[in-house]
C-alpha cells in the first residue's frame, strides 16, 4: 500500500520533478551507444518504480563519496524495482543503478560525468516530501 501511495504522489503531485529527472536520464542514455535504445516512457516507468521503492526520502551521495547506508538503500531500491518492474537482466535498471552509485564506464567524458552527477543529486531531491 505504501508503495502505491508513493507512486501516486510521484505521478500526480511530483509529476514535473519526475519528468525533469526522466528527461535528464534520457539525455544521458541517448549519449551512449549501449543505452540509446531506451525510450523516454521506459525511463519514466523505471524511475517511478525506483524512486517509490526507496526506503528513505533522501540519500547523500556525491561524486566523491557514497556512504555504506546510501549504498544499501540504492541497492535495495533497485532490487525492489526489479521485482515489480523489470527482470534480473534489465539493462535500464542497471544503467540507473550505476549512475546512482557513480560507476561510469571508463570512456565517459567529463560532460557525461557531470550530467550523471547532476542526475544522482536530482534523484535524491525528487524523493523529498
Amino acid at each position: 500500500m505504501l508503495h502505491e501511495c508513493k507512486q501516486q504522489i510521484l505521478a500526480f503531485h511530483l509529476a514535473s520533478e519526475l519528468t525533469v529527472l526522466a528527461d535528464l536520464l534520457y539525455r544521458l542514455a541517448e549519449s551512449r551507444l549501449e543505452t540509446r535504445d531506451f525510450t523516454l516512457n521506459q525511463i519514466r516507468g523505471v524511475l517511478l518504480e525506483l524512486v517509490s521503492a526507496f526506503p528513505v526520502y533522501r540519500s547523500y551521495v556525491t561524486p566523491e563519496r557514497i556512504g555504506r547506508q546510501d549504498l544499501r538503500h540504492i541497492e535495495w531500491a533497485v532490487e525492489k524495482a526489479r521485482e515489480t518492474h523489470g527482470s534480473p537482466d534489465d539493462g535500464l535498471l542497471e544503467f540507473v543503478r550505476r549512475l546512482l552509485l557513480g560507476q561510469m564506464e571508463g570512456d565517459a567524458d567529463a560532460d557525461f560525468r557531470s550530467r550523471a552527477a547532476e542526475f544522482a543529486a536530482s534523484s535524491s531531491r525528487s524523493r523529498d516530501p
